[in-house]
């Protein structure tokens, strides 16, 4: 009857690929593309949805580089080795506005310059909440760093000098509760300035070893098992000032 038939093959949409996500300073920001928007202008990555994971969350691969989390949440699988976000050997970056549960690391930071991490949960992560690893003049202020299995923050190596410019290594506002091991524990470290931290009902609220550069004032640590401040190996720091503990 003169018809004709024939088959028409449509293709699948694309697949959004699984985490890790790595964002770099290109057009697309990377994978920033998958879970995001990125202005290319500043350098942001500004999420519009969280996910869950199997192995890392997110990784910054580059310098100058901002990740907003824009209020999401990202959720790992307690995986010992895996970081919720992993910002090593990048300078000047900034995590903000982001909550971060169930990795084995929370935020891994190492070998960098100038970072800011700023209104941030960090929570029931198998090891540590933030792990940042000879890091200079860090800045992470304003969180929730609660419920880890090991310390709610561990500094190790790392250095800055005083609470305020462009040198200064400043922990302020931070909420640290019910972390099975320590608060806060720092070694191998210089000039950390610890401010307005409240540290409850962890092993020891402030485990410090070593430095006799560091800076507290109006910190609170109550109800932890051990000490509220514990400074060992030759720790004594410069100021100690309205600090505060009870119940420990």
């Amino acid at each position: 009857n003169g018809n004709t038939s024939y088959t028409l093959t449509v293709p699948a949409p694309p697949t959004t690929p699984l985490a890790p996500y790595t964002i770099t300073d290109d057009s697309t920001g990377g994978d920033c593309q998958y879970i995001g928007t990125w202005d290319s202008g500043t350098k942001t990555c500004t999420l519009t949805s969280g996910f869950s994971s199997t192995g890392h969350g997110i990784i910054i691969d580059g310098h100058d580089i901002t990740l907003d989390g824009s209020s999401n949440k990202i959720y790992g699988d307690s995986g010992s080795n895996d970081f919720g976000v992993d910002v090593r050997n990048s300078d000047n970056f900034t995590i903000k506005n982001l909550h971060i549960k169930e990795f084995g690391i929370g935020i891994r930071a190492g070998n960098s310059n100038g970072g800011t991490i700023t209104s941030i949960n960090l929570i029931d992560n198998s090891l540590d909440g933030l792990y940042a690893e000879y890091v200079t003049a860090l800045k992470f202020t304003d969180g929730q760093v609660s419920s880890n299995g090991r310390n709610g923050m561990t500094f190790n190596g790392g250095s800055g000098s005083g609470c305020s410019g462009s040198g200064a290594f400043l922990v302020q506002s931070i909420w640290v509760a019910s972390n099975t091991g320590n608060g806060i524990e720092a070694f191998n470290h210089s000039g950390i300035c610890f401010d307005n931290i409240t540290a409850n009902v962890n092993g020891y609220g402030f485990y410090i070893l070593g430095s006799q550069s560091d800076i507290f004032t109006s910190n609170t640590a109550i109800q932890n098992i051990n000490t509220g401040f514990h400074f060992g190996s030759g720790a004594a720091p410069v100021t100690f000032t309205d600090n505060t503990a009870s119940g420990n």
